[in-house]
């Protein structure tokens, strides 16, 4: 599976796009591109580009939509099942805001139990003919985007673990945010929609006097205050840290590539936040419009690939059965020639089941017999009858007509081809450990010229008359 998590960055007419290798950790910056656009279908060109030939084949790809466009409230619940929140969710809501919640895509965080038996609800709404119209250019490009977000809660999940309690402050061309971070989720935050160029004056004082309060009202340890967004500067974090802030410019731990610029932040962070295990915010790519063009991929792969395993499972059944009716066959035919080696070897025994312990039984007597045979040190007749074959399969058209055995010696008479055989025959035999000499008592040709009439005779290596 692949191991790239892809961020996307809308801003205004500006697209940014950062990818990471999560495969091992630290996590890998791939790649972090930025394009402007004019409309809609040049936007749709570039998310083609990205997801077709750059990196078609992405884990999980997020995006967040700006949080001017969005609707959101903590509320209350005698209860903490999920399903029954959704079912109250729309009717709740639409008694703390001003919206007909039927024309809203509305979404929940995980319920957090309160005192006295109450639930915690972070619930948001985004209209669903913006989330359309936002979505649009992905379902043109057929770019795999799994996640749609909201702002800022969408960053919130890809700062590093350090900066779990935090102030956390977007600045880009639309709109600049000012979010309290607390246990690694957004509790709150202010808005402020930019529909003019503000000046750095007036953006320096909306974050300074937003982030007092919250530190205010939260009442403890100084804050660490995180900036990203396009118009994220040098000189805001410095005017901010003059105003006694603790400004982090790198609120995304340690990666491994280049080092994001302020403007790529936003994606990156949206990236780091498709890595977590554990990611708790909101998803508006549900219901009318959820991943339809994902999923009937995946259904039609799921289904061609459940017909190929039927296949293989009907193949591999049928094979294995013709096999078991091939070993029985075997199995039968088997058994059927030892019966009648059995009765052949053993013909006055009446008894023909269970053959093959019978015949062990019958060749360990037989064994036992022949042992009669050996005298002394020396090997039996059959040992040497053994080495001897052993020694001359080689020999061709050899006849051996006589064997002769003694505790002395071993006398071979028999024909070949030639002399030259019979010298074949004398050194091969010489090399085994059983004969101390080699004789060719005689060698001669036959009256007919075509064979060699020969006798060896073998002496043995501790013979009784060897000292």
């Amino acid at each position: 599976m692949s191991a790239l998590f892809v961020g996307v960055d809308i801003s205004g007419n500006s697209l940014r796009v950062a990818v990471l290798d999560a495969e091992k950790k630290p996590t890998r910056v791939v790649a972090l591109n930025a394009a402007s656009f004019a409309d809609e279908e040049e936007l749709a060109g570039l998310l083609a580009k990205t997801f077709t030939e750059d990196f078609p084949r992405p884990r999980r790809v997020v995006a967040a939509v700006p949080a001017r466009q969005g609707f959101f409230r903590r509320l209350e619940f005698p209860f903490g099942d999920a399903r029954k929140i959704s079912s109250a969710l729309a009717f709740e809501l639409g008694n703390h805001l001003a919206i007909e919640p039927l024309e809203c895509l509305i979404d929940f965080q995980p319920p957090k139990a309160a005192a006295e038996g109450r639930y915690l609800v972070a619930a948001a709404a985004v209209p669903q003919k913006y989330l359309e119209n936002f979505l649009a250019p992905f379902e043109q490009a057929a770019a795999p985007l799994n996640t749609l977000d909201l702002a800022p809660f969408a960053f919130a999940a890809g700062l590093d673990e350090g900066l779990s309690n935090s102030l956390l402050a977007c600045v880009n061309h639309e709109e600049v945010t000012v979010a309290l971070v607390e246990e690694g989720q957004v509790v709150d935050y202010a808005l402020q929609p930019l529909n003019s160029e503000p000046t750095d004056e007036e953006l320096l004082c909306f974050i300074h006097s937003h982030s007092r309060f919250y530190q205010n009202r939260r009442g403890s340890e100084e804050l660490p205050l995180c900036i990203i967004g396009s118009r994220a500067g040098a000189a805001l974090a410095t005017a901010l840290e003059a105003q006694g802030h603790r400004v982090v410019t790198e609120p995304h731990g340690k990666l491994d590539g280049p080092t994001p610029e302020k403007e790529f932040l936003p994606a990156v962070l949206l990236a780091l936040g498709a890595t977590a295990k554990n990611r708790s915010s909101f998803n508006f790519r549900q219901g009318p419009l959820a991943l339809k063009n994902d999923w009937s991929a995946l259904k039609k792969q799921f289904i061609f690939s459940g017909v190929l395993a039927a296949l293989a499972l009907v193949a591999l059944i049928a094979t294995l059965v013709l096999n078991y009716i091939g070993k029985a066959g075997t199995l039968e035919s088997l058994d059927k020639q030892i019966q009648a080696i059995y009765r052949e070897a053993l013909p006055k025994t009446k008894n023909d089941d269970n053959p093959l312990p019978r015949m062990k039984s019958h060749l360990i007597a037989l064994e036992k017999k022949g042992a009669i045979f050996r005298i002394g040190r020396l090997p039996s007749p059959l040992e040497i009858l053994k080495e001897i074959s052993e020694r001359l399969k080689d020999i061709a058209d050899l006849d051996l007509r006589s064997y002769s055995y003694d505790p002395d010696n071993v006398r071979l008479e028999g024909t070949t081809t030639s002399f030259e055989a019979v010298n074949r025959m004398s050194s091969s035999l010489k090399e085994s450990d059983f004969f101390r000499e080699i004789e060719i008592a005689e060698a001669k040709m036959s009256l007919d010229g075509k064979h060699v009439n020969f006798r060896l005779r073998l002496t043995l290596k501790g013979g009784l008359t060897e000292p």
